[in-house]
């Protein structure tokens, strides 16, 4: 009997974790155009003071700050759950689709048939590198840095036209050597991403044509 795919696995997780940071997806989202506009007040803030009135500056900055904590705090959590899970998919990717982490598994959780069943669709191992999946997540990830710009409410400066660049070159880099699972978790994750923004970006301009409707 053929084992199950083990991609599948790996595509189950990438939504399944997508889908239990959803909140903070949303939540990322409603505070983009927050952090743009503090950001902007802190510029004015240090045009306007630090020079003629340092003072001022500071105080002008501590109040700032103390507004907009809650934000901060919220964006120190999101950075932290991030990096658990990174971790959490290092462990995995690293020695988990192997089978060398079963000894770990609770006493009550049935022993899984060995061995796992590695080979993606019948033509990709997802235990070694994989040329095709690391362009495809590459493609995807400038795909997303484009749509983001397109989107964006601000208009676009040097840095984001070269982040539309660097991060797929960087992410492609990166992943050369992974694993063909790290790859197929990135690209269902950038895909997941993808639907994210087509929805959000749908619904926002439901809201405006009604609002101009009215």
């Amino acid at each position: 009997m053929e084992h199950p795919d083990m991609g599948m696995a790996v595509i189950a997780l990438s939504v399944t974790v997508r889908i239990l940071m959803l909140p903070l997806t949303i939540k990322s989202r409603a505070t983009e155009e927050d952090k743009e506009r503090i950001g902007r007040l802190y510029t004015d803030l240090k045009r306007r003071f630090k020079s003629s009135d340092p003072l001022r500056y500071q105080n002008e900055k501590s109040k700032l700050v103390r507004r907009e904590k809650s934000m901060i705090r919220s964006e120190v959590i999101n950075l932290g759950i991030q990096i658990f899970i990174a971790l959490m998919l290092w462990r995995v990717f690293s020695t988990g689709l192997k089978g060398h982490d079963l000894h770990l598994l609770y006493h009550w959780v049935p022993e899984p048939d060995l061995p796992f069943n590695l080979i993606f669709l019948k033509s990709i191992d997802l235990s070694k590198p994989s040329l095709q999946l690391n362009l495809l997540a590459s493609l995807l990830l400038f795909i997303l840095e484009v749509l983001q710009v397109m989107f964006s409410p601000f208009e676009p400066t040097v840095n984001d036209r070269l982040m539309q660049i660097i991060v797929p070159v960087g992410v492609f880099l990166y992943l050369y050597r992974m694993p063909g699972g790290k790859k197929l978790f990135v690209i269902t994750s950038s895909l997941f991403s993808l639907l994210m923004i087509l929805i959000f970006e749908g619904w926002d301009l439901m809201v405006a044509i009604r609002e101009q409707e009215v």
